[in-house]
């Protein structure tokens, strides 16, 4: 897959050096190589050149992935408001929910994480909603979202949040760990 992720990119790049689709094919390489920083640089160069809901998503994640909370809401907000149809809203809505969690901002965590899981309930992120609740002391409301997730998403484990969650940076690591206690509170199994 990464092979022929980098031949795409390559094409991409020998058409349309400077195109918002070569900026995202690039971004994809950099977060499938795990190279964060590089995607940080690589997606403020894309926002500074074009004003996409894409783009903006792009680098919220990359904030996200260095560590950068509070930044990452700011663009992610951007990306909503710039695509309010967008397809890929509600995986923007996600990237938002988990700044918040990671900031320990639960409230609005939680209120982003059902937002994006009513916008699009296949979604196979973990429920950060639940984990919010459970950060709040709403334990019966947090096992009601956990079960209602689970309902959705049966083979749903712990060993699937790395793989998707994958930064080692160590604020954004720490904020996984949160998440990932929460959950195996409530029953998330290995």
């Amino acid at each position: 897959m990464i092979r022929r992720s980098e031949e795409a990119t390559a094409n991409l790049e020998r058409l349309d050096r400077d195109g918002s689709y070569t900026y995202n094919a690039k971004t994809f390489q950099f977060f499938l190589k795990r190279d964060f920083p590089a995607a940080l640089r690589l997606t403020t160069a894309w926002t500074e050149r074009y004003q996409l809901p894409t783009a903006f998503a792009a680098h919220g994640g990359a904030l996200n992935f260095n560590g950068r909370f509070d930044e990452a809401v700011l663009a992610l907000e951007r990306a909503l408001r710039l695509g309010p149809r967008d397809p890929f809203r509600a995986e923007t809505q996600y990237r938002l929910a988990l700044a918040h969690f990671a900031a320990g901002r639960y409230e609005l965590a939680r209120e982003w994480s059902q937002t994006a899981a009513t916008t699009n309930s296949a979604l196979p992120w973990p429920p950060i909603h639940a984990a919010a609740l459970y950060r709040l002391g709403q334990i019966d409301a947090a096992q009601q979202a956990f079960a209602d997730h689970m309902r959705r998403h049966p083979a749903f484990a712990a060993s699937q949040i790395k793989p998707r969650l994958p930064s080692d940076e160590p604020a954004f690591a720490e904020a996984r760990e949160r998440l990932v206690a929460s959950l195996r509170a409530l029953g998330m199994r290995e």
